[in-house]
C-alpha cells in the first residue's frame, strides 16, 4: 500500500456526473448503461497501474475492478446514493485471487467483500497511512488502533486474538493492523505477496551493490539517489514498477531530495 493523489480525468468525472444527475436515487452502479471503464481507465492511470491495496499490476478489466472504498452496500442502506459515485471513494484493485483461479487464500477487495469490513487505512489519504510500515521479509504492518503497539512478525495484539472471528480487533474501532493483516479484512501479508514485495527489495539492493562498491558505499549517496529514482521511474506508458511502496519505505531520503 502506497500513497497516491487522485487525478481523475474530465471523462471519468463527467461519465459519474452525468449518470447520477440523470438517475438521481434510482442510479444503480450495475446499470449497464453506466461507463464504468473511463472511470476505471483514469483510477488505474492515477494508481500508476498498481492495485491501491497490494500493489501488484493492474492494466485493464481483465486484471482490475472498481473498489468502493466507502462500502457500497453499506451507502445504500443509508441513503446515501450519490457517495456511490463520488470518484473520491473509488479505487482501482486486483481481482483478489490471481494467484488461486479456485478463489483461494483471497485479498484485497475479494477478502474484504464477504463482510464488508470497513478499513481505517485509505490510499489515497496519506495521514492515514503515517503508521504503516514495511519489514525486509517483505511484511507489511501498522500500528494497532488501541495501544499503538506496531505489530512484526507474526504477531497480533491481543484484542485481535481475542475477538478473531470478529471483523475488526477492537471493540468498535477499525484497526490499521488488522485492514492489512486480517483475513477478513485485506489479507494482503500472503505468503506470495510477502515474497513479491521482498524480491522487489532484493533487485534494488543488488543493483545498490553492484553499482556502489562496498568501500564506497556510504560514500555515494548521490549514486545511490539516482539508482533509487531510477529504480522506481514510471515508463512511459505511467506505469510504476510493482510493488512500489517497499522500495519508497526504506529508500524514502534518496526520493525527497
Amino acid at each position: 500500500m502506497r500513497f497516491f493523489i487522485k487525478k481523475p480525468t474530465f471523462e471519468a468525472k463527467n461519465a459519474l456526473k452525468n449518470y447520477y444527475r440523470d438517475k438521481k436515487d434510482k442510479a444503480d452502479w450495475n446499470d449497464n448503461t453506466f461507463d464504468k471503464a473511463v472511470v476505471r481507465t483514469s483510477l488505474v492511470m492515477e494508481q500508476g497501474y498498481l492495485c491501491a491495496y497490494c500493489m501488484q499490476r493492474i492494466d485493464d478489466a481483465h486484471t482490475t475492478t472498481i473498489e468502493h472504498w466507502e462500502d457500497r452496500a453499506r451507502l445504500k442502506e443509508l441513503g446515501h446514493i450519490q457517495k456511490i459515485f463520488e470518484y473520491d471513494n473509488l479505487l482501482a484493485v486486483c481481482k483478489g485471487h490471481l494467484y488461486h483461479s479456485d478463489g483461494k487464500d483471497k485479498h484485497c477487495d475479494a477478502s474484504r467483500s464477504d463482510g464488508n469490513r470497513p478499513l481505517s487505512l485509505k490510499p489515497c489519504a496519506s495521514k492515514t497511512l503515517e503508521g504503516v510500515s514495511y519489514l525486509r521479509n517483505g511484511r507489511i504492518y501498522a500500528k494497532c488502533a488501541l495501544n499503538e503497539v506496531e505489530m512484526k512478525v507474526n504477531l497480533h495484539c491481543a484484542h485481535y486474538a481475542e475477538k478473531k472471528d470478529k471483523p475488526f480487533c477492537d471493540k468498535g474501532q477499525v484497526c490499521g493492523h488488522c485492514d492489512l493483516e486480517c483475513d477478513k479484512g485485506l489479507n494482503i501479508n500472503l505468503l506470495q505477496l510477502m515474497e513479491n514485495r521482498k524480491k522487489v527489495l532484493m533487485d534494488l539492493q543488488n543493483q545498490l551493490e553492484r553499482f556502489c562498491k562496498s568501500s564506497d558505499f556510504e560514500k555515494n549517496e548521490s549514486l545511490k539517489r539516482r539508482i533509487v529514482t531510477n529504480f522506481l521511474k514510471p515508463d512511459e506508458d505511467g506505469r510504476l514498477p510493482s510493488y512500489a511502496g517497499i522500495i519508497e519505505f526504506f529508500y524514502k531520503k534518496y526520493l525527497n531530495k
